[in-house]
């Protein structure tokens, strides 16, 4: 995955800038990835830079409370000095959850209703997705560019971002890092790799106050079960929260942003 490459070129940095230069201050942006991608990756040599350098600022916009002591303990450390949380709401972002019989036909959909000049992202959660959805949209909207992106390769990024009126249909590759104007509708089919990966994908849109976004979770009775039952953790689990808020009949933005409140038990004196 594209941001853990990234994250492995940081770690590496780190380790040359610290033997050079001594102990000081460390920082590590996107925090949660270290613990909700820990099925993907190893991060035991964290601890190392604790030796070197005991000054280490953990930051993320989409860290939900209990996920801080499982950072810190990355690091060998029972907490923070201090933790400090911004609620990852933003007033021209609307996230939704749709429980449906076909995911596709939802999705096409729902694009009919974007204006000309409007770009929109499909992620799916499995590569093997993308090729299949990418076809199916092409055939619903022959005269609107469609792309592919399972890779994250830069030409894949600038073909969309020239394109008005493109859909980009990917992995959760881009769900992170990467900047785009005019996206104004964002779909997850069938779940998604946990609720930090829902809002990192969802901020693909409404890059500008200016700009409005709605992101939708699509998904089945079916596919929620499957999931719920599969080794897939951060995809089960969030497969029960989202059954949960049908059944519940609960509110889905809310009740999403709710997991990332931080109260004063929160932060570590």
């Amino acid at each position: 995955m594209l941001c853990l490459t990234i994250c492995a070129i940081l770690i590496d940095a780190c380790y040359l800038c610290i033997s050079k230069l001594g102990s000081g201050w460390c920082f590590f942006n996107e925090a949660h990835v270290a613990a909700v991608d820990a099925d993907f990756r190893d991060f035991h040599d964290l601890p190392v830079l604790s030796s070197y350098c005991p000054q280490v600022c953990c930051m993320s916009a989409t860290m939900q409370p209990h996920l801080i002591s499982e950072i810190a303990a990355k690091f060998g450390r029972s907490g923070f000095s201090k933790s400090i949380s911004m609620p990852p709401i933003r007033p021209n972002l609307s996230i939704a959850l749709k429980l449906t019989s076909d995911t596709r036909a939802y999705v096409t959909k729902d694009l009919v209703k974007q204006e000309k000049g409007e770009r929109a992202i499909i992620f799916c959660l499995f590569k093997s997705n993308v090729l299949q959805m990418a076809r199916h949209i092409e055939k619903a909207f022959p005269t609107r560019p469609v792309f592919q992106c399972t890779s994250g390769k830069d030409e894949d990024l600038a073909l969309f971002n020239s394109a008005p009126s493109g859909i980009m249909v990917c992995t959760t590759v881009l769900a992170a890092g990467a900047s785009f104007e005019n996206v104004t509708s964002v779909y997850f089919c069938d779940c998604s790799h946990g609720p930090e990966c829902l809002l990192q994908g969802a901020g693909r849109g409404a890059r500008s106050e200016n700009e409005n976004c709605v992101a939708t979770l699509v998904t089945t009775k079916q596919q929620l079960e499957y999931f719920i039952e599969s080794s897939m953790g951060h995809a089960a689990k969030m497969a029960s929260f989202c059954k949960d808020c049908v059944e519940k009949n609960l509110d889905f933005d809310y009740e999403l942003y709710k997991l990332f409140e931080h109260t004063e038990h929160d932060q570590v004196d």
